[in-house]
């Protein structure tokens, strides 16, 4: 389907008035970042499931902790794909980003008291999701290689 420019304004509008879009979700789609739950949400789950992470900075082969270092973090591809994979998760949850970010928040507080007060029962828990995760990520860049 192809608009003109001022039949898309109007629907645009329509949208908005109607409450089926919101303003931020317009300005998203015309700047193609994520919500700012949507950031969280995924800066949480890449805390409790990267497999590449590191505690050592500077020895890092994670490509979303090195993104952190540049500008635009958000458009580039490793942070993209993580926004991928916290959108994913939220639509197989049948949940909201907010919903998914409240949950995700108060697991990532229950991990790290529990890293606190156990080491061995946090080193199994990372061990065990890590194992999944990797599985998952090694699916999906199998999917990507064959496209």
């Amino acid at each position: 389907m192809k608009l003109n420019p001022n039949d898309a304004l109007a629907i645009l509008g329509y949208l908005k008035d109607e409450g089926i879009v919101s303003e931020e979700q317009i300005d998203q789609a015309i700047t193609k970042t994520p919500s700012e739950d949507l950031k969280a949400s995924t800066l949480y789950l890449h805390l409790i499931m990267c497999v590449e992470a590191s505690d050592d900075y500077d020895g890092c082969r994670c490509g979303y902790e090195l993104e952190e270092r540049k500008d635009n973090t958000w458009t580039l591809e490793h942070h993209l794909r993580w926004v991928m994979k916290t959108e994913r998760s939220i639509n197989e949850l049948k949940t909201t980003p907010q919903e998914f970010l409240k949950e995700t928040a108060e697991f990532n507080a229950m991990f790290h008291a529990m890293r606190v007060a156990s080491p061995i029962v946090i080193f199994l828990f990372r061990y065990y999701w890590k194992k999944v995760f990797k599985m998952e990520q090694d699916k999906e860049d199998r999917i990507a290689d064959d496209q």
